[in-house]
């Protein structure tokens, strides 16, 4: 069979990692007789029209497609053009676009939904065509039959350690971004790696996360890594490829101290430099430690609020203080770190965005950068069926066609007007600015920084059409600068 693989452009801007998980299905595929050929759009910029013209033109028996919950207009589109020409073309759809599967199965023109991972299970439904079977015994799958939705039971999770390799000869490489920032330059060695001509990559080395954030999507349980002997293949390997600067972009690798201890020494190796993400709770002076003796250059945490009631509010199981002593960890440790926060959840009001600057004042960071996103129902997370079971949302079609942007108010969970606490979230991005350079005594007023400013005076100027916030905006704004005559003892770096 002729197999498309494509991935639908997720979000504007961003890095785009490699779809190394496209790169398993052709290996796990083409052994069998098929063909595979990936289209990912992130890169490819293609658009709809084009991919659906290309994909009738080389004439694919089987189309898998799939993205992140900013994809569902093109999924959409896609899926309705391709039948419109050529019917018998079977869709499969998966990824976190899916979580509402029986929404998806009445808007989109979709064959196939594959609940959950996808490698394995692909294979069984090409299987089945092949063999023209019924998909009754095929796990992880929702379909139609005899035009009632059919929903199997959930497929038992995959053992990393079964994956194909990571296979370069699957994906052209040269369409990635794998330039090399500087923050991975902290010592001669790395600078001596990057002058070779070494990059950077971006892979996934787990999967899953044992929480469950209020506003984060998830529909793999648990937590699975490799094994210390598949991942020093997969490290060295990539090493061999002259990519000694790596991104493990799992979704908290701090979550298993023996799978972290692996990475950290085989990294360290194999001299290379990396970034990985974790959570607050996890991180103290062992752990640290050990990340900065092992070629760690820095762990993004998601801190969301330094409200203790927000963060109840987001099931995040860490409290303000907590966040206030992992940022001040990692400060000393010398590793750099983004300040992510999440703005809007249940209750959100001018206290708890004043007890957010507090901690923030109280933080000290390398980077000058910070990454404020509003708390968005995204499909699948728990603040989706909390919008829905409370009224909130009123129309899924709408929700799922307007997600765009991390910044954009798509629900308005909070106790402020929409208006006020867009407000709220670009000038957390000024204050963040503003609290580097005071601390850092770094008053240079850059590009970036005018940009924030910017934005903010346009959107404070707009609050003028809502008097009585916009009085009591002005009124929080400059009770938080009372904490700036605080002073703040700078972390003393190890």
């Amino acid at each position: 069979m002729k197999i498309a693989l494509i991935r639908f452009k997720q979000r504007e801007g961003a890095r785009s990692n490699i779809p190394w998980h496209f790169s398993f299905y052709k290996d796990i595929l083409e052994p069998k007789g098929h063909h595979v050929d990936i289209i990912d759009d992130q890169v490819e910029d293609l658009g709809v029209d084009r991919m659906v013209g290309l994909c009738i033109d080389k004439a694919y028996d089987v189309i898998g497609a799939g993205g992140i919950g900013t994809t569902y207009n093109q999924l959409m589109e896609f899926s309705e053009k391709i039948k419109q020409r050529k019917k018998d073309i079977v869709i499969v759809a998966g990824g976190q676009i899916v979580a509402d599967y029986e929404f998806i199965m009445q808007t989109c023109q979709i064959d196939i939904i594959v609940r959950g991972e996808g490698e394995m299970t692909l294979s069984k439904i090409i299987d089945a065509l092949e063999r023209n079977l019924p998909f009754d015994d095929v796990k992880g799958l929702v379909f139609r039959k005899n035009r009632e939705l059919v929903v199997n039971p959930p497929e038992d999770l995959i053992r990393l350690d079964d994956l194909p390799d990571f296979n370069f000869n699957n994906i052209d490489i040269s369409r990635y971004d794998t330039s090399v920032g500087d923050i991975y330059l902290i010592d001669e060695t790395a600078r001596k790696l990057k002058e070779k001509g070494d990059r950077y990559i971006g892979v996934f080395l787990a999967r899953g996360c044992p929480y469950n954030c209020f506003f984060c999507y998830r529909h793999l349980k648990g937590y699975r890594a490799y094994t210390r002997e598949r991942l020093e293949k997969i490290l060295s390997g990539l090493k061999e490829k002259g990519f000694s600067f790596i991104s493990y972009s799992d979704e908290c690798v701090t979550a298993n101290i023996k799978n972290l201890r692996n990475i950290c020494e085989i990294s360290k190796k194999y001299d290379i430099y990396w970034m990985t993400s974790g959570r607050a709770d996890h991180l103290d002076d062992e752990v640290l430690k050990l990340l900065k003796e092992n070629n760690c250059v820095g762990i993004q945490v998601g801190v969301e609020s330094f409200d203790d009631r927000m963060l109840k509010a987001m099931n995040k199981g860490t409290s303000g203080q907590q966040n206030i002593d992992a940022m001040n960890l990692i400060y000393r440790y010398g590793l750099y770190t983004v300040l992510q926060l999440v703005n809007g959840a249940p209750g959100e009001d001018r206290k708890t965005i004043l007890n957010t600057r507090k901690g923030m004042w109280k933080c000290y960071f390398k980077l000058d950068k910070i990454a404020s996103a509003i708390m968005n129902p995204y499909p699948g997370s728990p603040a989706y069926y909390y919008g829905l079971e409370k009224g909130y949302i009123k129309d899924k079609g709408w929700i799922h066609r307007n997600f765009s942007s991390k910044g954009e108010i798509i629900v308005n969970f909070s106790d402020l007007s929409m208006r006020e606490l867009k407000t709220w979230q670009i000038w957390l991005h000024l204050e963040a600015g503003l609290s580097f350079r005071m601390k850092n005594k770094a008053f240079l007023f850059n590009k970036s920084f005018l940009i924030r400013m910017k934005n903010f005076l346009s959107c404070y100027l707009k609050l003028l059409q809502e008097p009585i916030n916009f009085a009591a905006f002005s009124y929080y704004l400059l009770l938080g600068f009372t904490y700036w005559l605080k002073p703040v003892k700078s972390p003393e770096l190890q």
